[in-house]
Order: C-alpha cells, then structure tokens, then sequence
C-alpha cells in the first residue's frame, strides 16, 4: 500500500452512485478506514457543481452506470466540469466498457476501477490519485 505524505489529511470523499446497496455498502467499507474522514453519498442528479463544492471533496468516486437524462454524453459533462475545477475523479464500474473508459480517461478521470476491487486496493488507488500521481 501506498502512504500518504506527511502533511496528510483525513479524506473526504464524494461517492455518487445510483444503487443504494452498492452506495450503503461502500460507505460503510470506507469509513471503516482512519485514513477517511468523511463519505458523502449522493446521486449523480443531486451532484450539482455547487452541490460538490459545498463538501470540497478530495476525490470524487463515480458509479457506473448513472442513471442521468441526458445519458452518457451528461455524465462525461458532469466530469469534465469536476475536473475543471479541479477535483479528482475515479470511476467505478461494474463492467469493464472500452468505449466509456475510453471517454472518461479522455475527460480527465484519474482511474477506472472495477466495483469488485477491495477496500485495501480501492484507498491504495485514491492515495496514489492524490499524493503520487
């Protein structure tokens, strides 16, 4: 595993996802960590821009897929403008989709990540998204 640096601070993270299973589940593996402060839950219709900068998250987790009206076209959108204002942005997926990786890496998302990934390997990868790039 990857440590964070000196001037290290807690985590905050946003995770959007539609399942709220899926969202319960890893909000409850997440804040299992000391390495995490916070877990936001939220849907990808409730994540507005100045719903994300009102928690000033440190990454950005995003399920796929996201149930959005204007379909994937919006999302990749709604990523862009995250990154944009700087934030970081890790997508997890249920299935391995070369066409969305594809357009998700171009729009500036640090890692794909499949949903299956551990709890060890899922803050290994925020680390190294934050403090190691």
């Amino acid at each position: 595993m990857h440590f964070p640096q000196k001037d290290f601070h807690p985590l905050r993270i946003l995770l959007i996802e539609h399942h709220q299973g899926v969202r319960d589940a890893l909000v409850i593996r997440l804040k299992s960590s000391p390495l995490v402060e916070q877990v936001i839950p939220a849907t990808i219709g409730h994540a507005s821009p100045s719903f994300v900068r009102g928690y000033h998250p440190d990454v950005i987790l995003l399920g796929l897929p996201c149930l959005v009206r204007g379909g994937f076209s919006e999302v990749a959108a709604r990523v862009q403008a995250w990154i944009d204002d700087g934030l970081s942005v890790i997508v997890l997926s249920s299935y391995a989709s070369d066409e969305e990786r594809e357009a998700l890496i171009k729009s500036g998302v640090s890692r794909f990540l499949l949903k299956d990934i551990n709890t060890p390997q899922l803050l290994d990868e925020i680390i190294v998204t934050l403090f190691h790039p």
